[in-house]
């Protein structure tokens, strides 16, 4: 490959990288906020907020600004700022030397990367938080910046979600192996340190803003308990399910219309009202009512009566975990897929709207076909295994499964909603270091 093929390829990818982030944002840029990410700045803002959402992430959106530009504007912006560095920076040293299919390999997985890591909520920020930190240890060496961006990035990162952190357990102690001259026990300190960082940060946030606990596993527990009442054949364990729920009836007898009201994908199910446009009826009210900021007695009376249904038959919560793991495995979608029958009338329609829902098909449509999902990588890692596929199966790799085993495993153990992008930051790091992989061993960095 001669110098000014090399040279080309520099400058069409980082003029299509600008290109990319500036269309990205741009497309973004008129959606409205995510709802959990509004609710989470408007109670931080009004002085009675809870964490039901988080306190950090509350505490972070309720500092955006609000002016010249909306709060989630200015998010959209550090979201693709984000993603959209850090992207350029992990493919930079491959992408002039790697072959023109892997070329476009790469070009178009950033555009699929970056249009999920915009996502408004708080997966999004995460997901781009992480590639900037990806972006940052690939191509800079120096040890200072390696240990200062990996603490800054990855405890503002999982602060958003903090019990997720524990799946970063294997990922760490690999990079402070092949890093730093440590002691076993010496790694495992600073492991366990590192994953518990993130929930002291959520608790001393709630102390020190005010925020009310409110205690958000109990969207866990209801959900547990509503598919064991509503799913189980065993009638003492439906017994159980029903005593503990009673006492989150909404009004009396209400608790009669919670298994017509209950959905498996989903826990709000069980305290959202029917719709009017519901065939099986509309109720106003909903089933259950979820338990109030402070209400601690009523917090450990729940817990108390979901660990006594647990313990009194493991089987069925194994069970009804084995239905809610296959919704992780597939990263299952309750939205519409609807927009290829839209797409006549968007090619046919020249309005800038269309021409926006037209950039984001591609993206959309591998989320539809569940084709970045944890099913559909251990799959190919099958595949791998039995064709011995070294380029799949390095040590890296293994590391990177192992976390996502353990995502999947804390996922499904916390199960309380049909969310595939809960699963994907593991998927799309197992993924980009495939396309690494792919793109250096055909082709290799640029030799100065």
């Amino acid at each position: 490959m001669n110098y000014r093929t090399l040279t080309n390829k520099k400058y069409i990818y980082q003029i299509y990288s600008i290109v990319l982030v500036t269309l990205t944002i741009i497309s973004n840029y008129f959606n409205f906020s995510g709802e959990d990410i509004l609710n989470s700045r408007t109670g931080y803002l009004s002085g009675s907020g809870n964490d039901f959402l988080g306190a950090f992430p509350s505490l972070f959106y309720g500092l955006l600004p609000n002016s010249i530009l909306e709060w989630w504007q200015y998010l959209i912006i550090i979201q693709g700022v984000f993603s959209g560095v850090g992207l350029y920076l992990i493919f930079r040293p491959v992408v002039t030397t790697t072959k023109k299919r892997y070329f476009i390999l790469i070009l178009f997985f950033q555009y699929f990367c970056l249009n999920l890591s915009l996502a408004q909520s708080r997966d999004g920020i995460m997901i781009s938080s992480i590639f900037l930190l990806m972006g940052i240890i690939t191509c800079y060496s120096s040890k200072s910046i390696w240990i200062t961006s990996s603490l800054i990035l990855i405890l503002f990162a999982f602060s958003f979600r903090p019990w997720l952190t524990i799946a970063l357990f294997p990922i760490v102690y690999y990079a402070l192996k092949i890093k730093f001259a440590l002691r076993p026990i010496v790694k495992v300190f600073l492991c366990l340190l590192i994953v518990a960082t993130p929930s002291v940060i959520e608790i001393s946030t709630r102390a020190n803003t005010g925020l009310q606990h409110s205690f958000p596993q109990q969207t866990v527990m209801i959900h547990d308990l509503a598919a064991t009442l509503c799913l189980s054949p065993i009638e003492a364990t439906r017994v159980n399910a029903y005593e503990a729920l009673v006492k989150l009836e909404s009004f009396q007898g209400s608790i009669q219309y919670l298994c017509n009201a209950f959905k498996l994908n989903t826990w709000q199910s069980s305290v959202t009202s029917l719709s009017i446009n519901d065939p099986f009826g509309s109720n106003l009210i909903p089933p259950l009512k979820t338990i109030q900021p402070t209400d601690e007695a009523g917090y450990k009376t729940l817990e108390k009566d979901w660990l006594k249904t647990i313990l009194s038959d493991p089987k069925t919560y194994a069970q009804n975990h084995m239905y809610f793991l296959i919704q992780v495995l597939i990263s299952g979608e309750s939205q519409e897929f609807n927009f290829l029958g839209k797409l006549p009338e968007l090619i046919n329609n020249k309005s800038i709207k269309s021409v926006i829902e037209l950039y984001h098909i591609p993206w959309k449509l591998i989320i539809n076909m569940h084709l970045i999902s944890p099913l559909t990588i251990y799959f190919l890692l099958f595949v791998f295994y039995i064709r011995k596929n070294s380029l799949f199966l390095n040590s890296r790799s293994l590391v990177l499964f192992l976390v996502l085993s353990l995502w999947i495993t804390i996922t499904t153990l916390g199960f309380i909603s049909d969310n595939g992008r809960y699963t994907y930051l593991p998927v799309l790091l197992i993924l980009t270091n495939w396309v690494w992989e792919i793109s250096y061993r055909n082709g290799g960095e640029l030799k100065h």
